[in-house]
This record gives C-alpha cells, sequence and structure tokens, in this order.
C-alpha cells in the first residue's frame, strides 16, 4: 500500500493570506487563484521558497524545509 509521510508543524507565527497576496512571487498560485483553496494547498517549488522567506527559521528547521528546500 502507497505510504505518504506528513508531519504537520504549527506555526510560531501563522502567514495571513493578504501578506502572500501583496507578494507577487504568489500573484498565480492557487492560492491566489482559487476562492475556496483546498487544504493541503499546492506551491510550485518557487512559491515554496518564496513561502519560506514568510516562516520563522525555528518552524522551518521544525519541519524540515531547509533540507527539503535545497532539493528543490
Amino acid at each position: 500500500m502507497p505510504f505518504v509521510g506528513y508531519d504537520a508543524v504549527i506555526l510560531t507565527t501563522p502567514v495571513p493570506r493578504t501578506a502572500l497576496k501583496s507578494d507577487h512571487r504568489f500573484t498565480g498560485s492557487e492560492l491566489m487563484r482559487m476562492r475556496m483553496a483546498p487544504n493541503p494547498l499546492y506551491f510550485t517549488p518557487d512559491e515554496s521558497r518564496a513561502l519560506a522567506d514568510f516562516i520563522d527559521q525555528q518552524d522551518l528547521q521544525a519541519a524540515g524545509w531547509p533540507g527539503r528546500l535545497a532539493k528543490t
């Protein structure tokens, strides 16, 4: 049976949608295109790197993002 691992990390400071909406790097993202976005959202590698700019470094470490972002 296929298996997808997932570890949720609660962010120290949530990223408001308005912050992403004002950033040109998210203009074409699924989050901005869809009025009622699904959960989880799909972000391209570039959008994921841009999202990392809004997330506390400790939260990125806890989620294992530094290693994942290096692969994209």
